[in-house]
């Protein structure tokens, strides 16, 4: 772990804590700095406190590299912090996790290190930087969870595998787990769930989708397959868990870019699911399929949703201005007419203060800030976002597919029928009566008696009735020559003789009575 110059930064004190480590050249400058930011923070500090700030704008300014704007909106103060320290890509990259015991909210820059607190007290906001962090000389990709009263940072790599903890006090990151698992899951839903550690769902890695659920145990030191009952929620490429805080129970969402023939045709794909924790089993609550003109919003900041739901307004946060209904689990969008002018919203939910704390950045200026909002949300202001019915969906993607299906299925049937009735005709139109009376075979065929003036047709009956008899269909062609043609002919004399007898006895029928067919077995002619 290589750690970087250490030092705090905090707004309403306007007080830099200078590296001890420094050289002694340096002292006398630090100091005379220090004295006069100390001076001047004292006029700034009460000119900021003291302004009006109702429908008006005050801002803080530390030199060039941090501005902190206060606007009210509806009554509450909400903070802007013009970050000219950081550039886009280092915001766009943050990292946050709230603390809603202590009203605080932490965010980690992985592209630069800055792990960070802001703290509300009343009408203001200081900001405190704790550390600066990387993973061995790398990107720290990670989610975490502040844990206040230990003093501590729990923090997990993003594609599931290592898990840190980061001590307040001393300042140290150590890796906690033993797991041999890592870059599993990129793009996987995690959650913090106290006692029961780390939950983690879905994402890619090792070449292939995952559908499964993980759970990281803190005794164990190990990442653990949770064995589930149910249909577990499709593969996606990105996830998203809740916590409940009032249930055992976790939510689940994919971002909407589900492997389906819904993504194949420009569509999104929302599915919700519930996860038991006691019974450890899924349960599928909603599709949801939005066509490519609903505008479903961007994504929000890197964070884990242990904070995310309103459970007296049964409200989860989604993504950016969108919510989830608890109760119908319809997706909810933010009406712009309340803070129209916020993207990439973050969305945490404290029960003790009944507000939530939107955090965001503000469009109407330079991308490089982060906007702070406390906001109480009513269903008032949330409007619900139009999904695609299935049969909306048949008609305007599928029609053509599914009247093909229905055209293919209706000339099956109907040449189904027609084969069965024609196989019907020909079997059972024709009737055969053959009786032996009187030692005389007397045969009619559809009424009509068959006059006997040839012996070979009369020995061909006599071997239909017996055949018939022993309820024995076939025959092999061999005896049946030698019983037919006492004389030894030629076997093309006898084969010519064969097929006109044959003739003659099927003779005035739609069927058959008799007919010659070679054995798909041993390649025999036999007499059926």
């Amino acid at each position: 772990m290589v750690r970087e110059n250490k030092y705090m930064s905090q707004i309403n004190m306007y007080e830099l804590r200078p590296n001890r480590k420094a050289l002694p050249k340096q002292v006398a400058l630090l100091c005379f700095i220090l004295l006069s930011i100390i001076i001047l923070s004292g006029s700034l500090q009460a000119s900021f406190t003291a302004t009006n700030v109702e429908d008006r704008l005050t801002s803080l300014q530390i030199g060039e590299q941090i501005e902190v704007v206060k606007e009210s909106i509806g009554g509450r103060n909400s903070y802007i912090i013009k970050r000219n320290d950081l550039t886009l890509n280092d915001l766009q990259n943050t990292i946050l996790s709230y603390d809603a015991e202590s009203n605080e909210l932490y965010t980690y820059f992985m592209t630069n290190g800055f792990l960070e607190r802001f703290i509300f007290r009343g009408d203001s906001l200081s900001l405190v930087r704790i550390d600066t962090l990387y993973n061995q000389g790398e990107e720290f990709s990670a989610q975490m969870m502040v844990l206040p009263e230990e003093q501590t940072i729990i923090m997990w790599e993003a594609a599931i595998g290592h898990v840190f903890e980061y001590s307040m006090v001393t300042g140290e990151l150590v890796r906690i787990d033993r797991s041999r698992v890592r870059d599993f899951m990129f793009g996987a839903g995690t959650v913090y769930t106290d006692s029961l550690g780390i939950f983690a769902f879905g994402g890619y890695g090792l070449w292939e989708h995952k559908d499964f659920l993980l759970q990281y145990s803190f005794d164990l030191r190990e990442w653990l397959k949770v064995e589930s009952k149910g249909t577990n929620p499709p593969e996606s490429g990105a996830n998203y868990l809740w916590r409940y805080p009032d249930k055992p129970e976790l939510l689940y969402s994919n971002n909407g870019g589900v492997n389906s023939r819904f993504r194949d045709k420009g569509l999104r794909q929302i599915d919700l699911y519930t996860f038991n924790l006691l019974s450890k089993t899924w349960m599928k609550r909603a599709r949801h399929i939005f066509s490519d003109d609903i505008n479903l919003y961007g994504i929000s900041f890197r964070h884990h949703k242990g904070y995310s739901i309103d459970p007296e307004l049964h409200l989860a946060h989604f993504q950016d201005r969108l919510f989830i209904d608890l109760e119908t689990f319809e997706i909810l969008e933010l009406s712009k007419a309340h803070f129209p002018n916020i993207n990439s919203v973050t969305a945490f939910y404290n029960e003790q203060l009944k507000q939530w704390l939107l955090v965001g950045r503000k469009s109407t200026m330079d991308a490089r800030n982060l906007w702070i909002i406390p906001a109480q949300l009513t269903k008032d202001m949330l409007l619900p976002v139009t999904s695609m019915s299935m049969v909306e969906y048949v008609f305007r993607y599928e029609l053509l597919f599914v009247l093909g299906s229905v055209i293919g299925v209706i000339v099956l049937v109907v040449g189904f029928k027609k084969v069965n009735a024609f196989k019907k005709k020909s079997s059972s139109s024709d009737q055969i009566y053959l009786e032996l009376s009187e030692g005389q075979l007397v045969i009619q065929k559809n009424g009509d008696f068959v006059l006997m003036n040839d012996d070979n047709i009369e020995k061909i009956w006599s071997i239909i009735y017996r055949q018939k008899q022993k309820n024995e269909a076939e025959l092999m062609m061999v005896d049946f020559d030698e019983e037919l043609f006492t004389v030894s002919n030629s076997t093309s004399y006898r084969s010519k003789m064969k097929a006109k007898l044959f003739e003659e006895v099927n003779l005035g029928l739609q069927g058959f009575v008799i007919r010659a067919k070679r054995s798909s077995l041993d390649k025999r002619y036999k007499v059926i």
